[in-house]
């Protein structure tokens, strides 16, 4: 699941590259202190051992409640927040949030879509969302459900 989650993410990144300026500083592209690349000796030192660890050839899966991490060779690959669980970016931004509080803080997505006519393929219970890009083929994507974020996604492409 979360290398089919990465092949759509790195088709939108393909597909906006030409026609977006990164408009997300690096620095905002973490949730909870961290960030993409962070060690996952470093995860555990801040957050203890996941609740679960899924292994793949890839690499591993790891949840904390309703944190979860994609790390391969140590290093977290992607992030995912879908609960109201406290855990931000550095800017503030936090599911349960409006959209509005995302514009607010990044200004207008690079890109946006609903289920119906996107590619991007929704968490259940969302119906919307926002692609915003920044550099070294980093994104973050902000699912929605009646302009209340359900879901943050950062990830790095390889």
């Amino acid at each position: 699941m979360p290398k089919k989650i990465l092949f759509v993410t790195m088709c939108c990144i393909i597909m906006l590259a030409g026609t977006a300026m990164a408009s997300v500083p690096t620095s905002e592209l973490s949730i909870g202190g961290i960030g993409i690349g962070s060690s996952g000796n470093y995860v555990r030192s801040v957050y203890g051992n996941p609740d679960n660890i899924k292994l793949y050839d890839w690499g591993e899966n790891w949840t904390y409640g309703s944190f979860e991490l994609v790390l391969e060779k140590n290093a977290v690959l992607s992030l995912r927040s879908t609960g109201n669980n406290g855990l931000a970016t550095p800017a503030g931004l936090a599911v349960g949030m409006k959209y509005s509080d995302a514009y607010n803080l990044y200004g207008k997505a690079d890109s946006q879509g609903n289920a119906q006519t996107e590619i991007v393929r929704h968490p259940k219970g969302c119906d919307y969302h926002y692609i915003y890009l920044s550099s070294n083929d980093m994104l973050m994507i902000l699912y929605t459900k009646n302009n209340v974020i359900k879901t943050i996604y950062i990830v790095k492409g390889h």
